[in-house]
């Protein structure tokens, strides 16, 4: 396979972990705390909700954070690493790196936050 033909490979597959790992993190958006963060490594991880001031619109999915940097959506809205306008929502979208980090630590994430649900249960009684 030359190089041309594993670029178009690595591309087609890119594009399709990005949209596996869209798809859960919408999903989780809806089942875990919009109210805490989880940590691993350099990245967090958390709920970020997108709403649009012109259109009754919103839309919500996990969000990852590297050091310092501002929050950036997994979703398949866009290009990877750009940023998406869509009805008035500026939804700024996570670059490879975050997105590899993601599929690579999905169960992670998810154990993490079900420790956070956990914990908020025991606080509640």
């Amino acid at each position: 396979m030359g190089y041309k033909e594993v670029s178009v490979v690595r591309q087609r597959m890119m594009r399709e972990l990005q949209e596996l790992a869209a798809y859960t993190a919408e999903k989780l958006s809806h089942r875990v705390s919009p109210y805490h963060d989880v940590r691993i490594g350099d990245y967090r991880v958390a709920v970020r909700w997108y709403m649009s001031l012109e259109h009754a619109a919103s839309y919500s999915t996990l969000a990852v954070s590297r050091g310092y940097d501002e929050w950036r959506a997994i979703t398949d809205l866009g290009p990877m690493g750009s940023v998406k306008e869509i009805d008035g929502m500026v939804i700024p979208i996570a670059d490879e790196d975050a997105f590899l980090f993601f599929a690579e630590h999905a169960n992670e994430i998810v154990a993490k936050f079900e420790e956070i649900k956990g914990r908020d249960r025991e606080c509640i009684k």
